[in-house]
C-alpha cells in the first residue's frame, strides 16, 4: 500500500492511492465508452476528456493529444527544474493531467487504461524515493527506469505492442464523484523531485481509455406511442421520450411479453449513438437527451397472425428501459410472393406453356365461397364439420381464359410449415378446390406460366378461418343451494387458455363461469346456484382468439336446464 507521501511523482492513475473501491449504485445499467483508440487500434474521439497542467514550471510542463492523428495522450514533467512544494512558493504540487467528466446523472465504474510511463535516471546521491515507491512495481515496461543501467541503459521510450496486456491496468473509484483521471504528479514536501538535464524528469504515455459508466435513470415518455387497431409487417410508431443520463438509443416492439423484431435505434445523432462491434460507444453522452415525434418502422413479421397484446420498450445507451402501457391489436402479415418456397410444377419440361395459350403472365382472382354463385370473399369462417371453396378464375394478359393449366395452392397455418396441393383450371379458365374445416390458415394460389418460369402470378391473400370446435355439458338436474357443473372440451386448445361460460338473462349473454383449459384440452367449473324457486338457466361455452390457440373465436349451442327448488 502506498503511503500518502510516497505518491509523490506517481506516473499512475489517480485512483490507485484512493483506498477502497466504490461499488456501482444499486441497480445501475453501464454502458463502454472508448477514447484515443478502440480494441482494434483505430482511432477514437476523446470526447469529454480534457487535458490540464497544474503549476507549471518555467513552461516545462506539457501535455498533448495527438489521438485524432492514431497517436496517443503524453503527459510530461518537464526537465531542468525542480518540481514539488517546496520549489513553488504556493505549496502547491505539479501535475498534468488527462480527466474525463462523466455526463449528469452517470458516474463511472471502472477504468480501463492502456499505457506505460519513464522517469529521467538520477544521480546516486539524490533520493529514489520520489522516483521508485510503488512506481516501477506498477509500471507495465517492466523495466527500472530509476536508475539508467543494467536492462533499461539506453533503451528507448515505450517499446513493445501499445494494446497488449502488459500495459493494461484497470481501477475503480473509492468515493462517489471521484474523477476518472489520468497523471503524472510530484508532490513531495519536503524534499523536492530533484533536477533532471536533457530528457524530461518524467512522462506518462496512454494509447487507450476504456470508461465504464453506471446510468440509473430510465428514459421517460412524453406521450404513450399511437398504435393502430390492426397491423401487418411493420408498423410505424411516433415516439417522443427523454432521458437525463446516457440519452434515448432504441426502441422496440414486445409481443405478449416476448420481443418481436431487433432494436430500432431512435436518433442516430449524426453517428455518435453508433455502437463499435462489442457494443461500446465512443461518446461520454452518446445519444440524444431528447427524441420528439421520432417514427420508426417496427417488424411484426416474426408474429403470428390474431390478437395480442402488444408493448413498446424505450432503453437508453445503458440498457435501462420503460414501457408503454399495453395495447391490444390484431397482426394480420401480408404474404409476399418472394418469401413463397414453390416450386414449378411443370420443372424440368423446359419452355413448355402452363395451360392454353401462349400468355407469359396475367391475372389470378381467388376468393372463398361456400357454394356455386356467391360472391368471393377476401376471408370465410367455416365451423366445425363444414368446407368451403376457393375458387376463382385465371386469364392472361391478353384477357382470354387460361384452360387446364395447373395451380399450386399454398396453405399456412400459424407456427406450422406451409402445405401445397395441386389442381388444373377448367377450359373457361375457372376452378374450384374444396376445404375441409381445419386450422385458421392464410391461403394463396399460384400459377407458374411456363416449364421454366421461376416468379409465379399470384392471388390475393385469403383467410380461412377455422371456427374453434368445442363441446360443453352441464349438470342434467340442478337444485338451487346446490353447485350447478359445467364441463366439456376445446380442440387444440393451449393449457392454461381460457373458457368463457355465459348464461343468457333476457336477450343478453353474461359471463358465468371463466374456467381454464388443461393439457388434454377439457375444463370444467362449479357456481352455486342461490335464487329460491325454480328458474330455467341456458348456458353456453365460448372461446375467444388468443395466443397459441390456432382456430377463430366460437361458441357452443345453448345448453338449457330448469333448476329445481329447495
Amino acid at each position: 500500500m502506498l503511503s500518502p507521501r510516497l505518491c509523490a511523482m506517481l506516473v499512475a492513475l489517480l485512483a490507485v492511492c484512493a483506498g477502497a473501491v466504490l461499488a456501482p449504485p444499486a441497480g445501475a445499467a453501464e454502458y463502454n465508452v472508448n477514447a484515443c483508440r478502440h480494441a482494434d487500434g483505430s482511432v477514437a474521439p476523446t470526447d469529454g476528456w480534457q487535458l490540464t497542467v497544474a503549476d507549471d514550471y518555467a513552461g516545462n510542463d506539457v501535455a498533448t493529444n495527438s489521438c485524432g492523428l492514431g497517436g496517443q495522450v503524453d503527459l510530461t514533467l518537464g526537465a531542468g527544474t525542480p518540481h514539488g512544494r517546496a520549489a513553488n512558493p504556493a505549496g502547491a504540487s505539479a501535475q498534468v493531467t488527462f480527466a474525463a467528466a462523466p455526463p449528469p446523472a452517470t458516474s463511472w465504474s471502472r477504468m480501463q487504461v492502456w499505457w506505460a510511463y519513464r522517469a529521467n535516471p538520477v544521480t546516486a546521491a539524490e533520493d529514489p524515493a520520489h522516483l521508485v515507491a510503488g512506481v516501477v512495481g506498477a509500471s507495465p515496461l517492466g523495466c527500472s527506469w530509476g536508475r539508467g543501467t543494467g536492462a533499461c541503459a539506453g533503451r528507448g521510450l515505450f517499446t513493445g505492442p501499445p494494446l497488449s496486456n502488459a500495459n493494461l491496468t484497470t481501477v475503480s473509484p473509492s468515493a462517489a464523484g471521484q474523477g476518472a483521471a489520468i497523471a503524472v504528479v510530484c508532490d513531495s514536501s519536503p524534499s523536492l523531485c530533484p533536477t533532471a538535464s536533457g530528457e524530461p524528469y518524467a512522462q506518462l504515455r496512454a494509447w487507450r481509455m476504456l470508461l465504464t459508466l453506471s446510468d440509473v435513470t430510465a428514459p421517460v415518455l412524453a406521450e404513450q406511442p399511437a398504435l393502430p387497431p390492426s397491423v401487418g409487417g411493420s408498423v410505424a410508431v411516433p415516439i417522443s421520450a427523454t432521458d437525463a443520463g446516457s440519452g434515448v438509443h432504441t426502441a422496440r416492439l414486445l409481443v405478449d411479453g416476448e420481443p418481436a423484431g431487433a432494436p430500432v435505434v431512435l436518433d442516430v445523432a449524426g453517428g455518435r449513438c453508433a455502437q463499435q462491434a462489442d457494443g461500446s460507444f465512443d461518446y461520454l453522452a452518446p445519444c440524444p437527451a431528447q427524441v420528439s415525434g421520432a417514427t420508426v418502422a417496427l417488424d411484426v413479421r416474426s408474429v403470428r397472425d390474431g390478437r395480442h397484446s402488444v408493448v413498446v420498450r424505450v432503453a437508453d445507451a445503458a440498457g435501462n428501459a420503460t414501457d408503454s402501457a399495453p395495447a391490444t391489436l390484431t397482426i394480420d402479415n401480408p404474404v409476399a410472393v418472394s418469401s413463397v418456397p414453390l416450386l414449378n410444377p411443370l420443372r424440368g419440361r423446359g419452355h413448355v406453356h402452363n395451360g392454353s395459350g401462349s400468355a407469359s403472365t396475367g391475372k389470378l382472382t381467388a376468393g372463398l365461397r361456400r357454394r356455386a354463385g356467391q360472391r368471393l370473399r377476401a376471408k370465410a369462417r367455416v365451423l366445425p364439420g363444414g368446407r368451403i371453396r376457393v375458387s376463382g378464375r385465371l386469364v392472361g394478359a391478353d384477357r382470354r381464359p387460361v384452360g387446364r393449366a395447373i395451380l399450386v395452392l399454398r396453405r399456412k397455418a400459424p407456427r406450422r410449415a406451409a402445405r401445397y396441393l395441386t389442381f388444373r383450371t377448367r377450359s373457361n379458365g375457372t376452378f374450384d378446390r374444396t376445404l375441409r374445416w381445419g386450422r385458421s390458415k392464410r391461403l394463396t394460389v399460384h400459377w407458374y406460366p411456363w416449364g421454366d418460369s421461376t416468379t409465379p402470378v399470384s392471388s390475393r391473400s385469403l383467410r380461412f378461418l377455422g371456427a374453434a370446435k368445442i363441446a360443453l355439458r352441464v349438470s342434467a338436474a340442478p337444485r338451487n343451494g346446490r353447485p350447478l357443473h359445467v364441463w366439456g372440451t376445446v380442440h387444440g386448445a393451449p393449457a392454461g387458455g381460457s373458457v368463457t361460460i355465459q348464461v343468457r338473462t333476457g336477450p343478453f349473454w353474461r359471463t358465468f363461469l371463466t374456467p381454464r383449459v388443461n393439457r388434454r384440452g377439457r375444463f370444467s367449473g362449479r357456481r352455486l346456484l342461490q335464487r329460491s324457486g325454480g328458474l330455467s338457466y341456458c348456458l353456453r361455452a365460448r372461446i375467444l382468439s388468443q395466443p397459441g390457440f390456432d382456430y377463430a373465436a366460437g361458441f357452443t349451442r345453448p345448453v338449457c336446464r330448469r333448476v329445481r327448488g329447495r
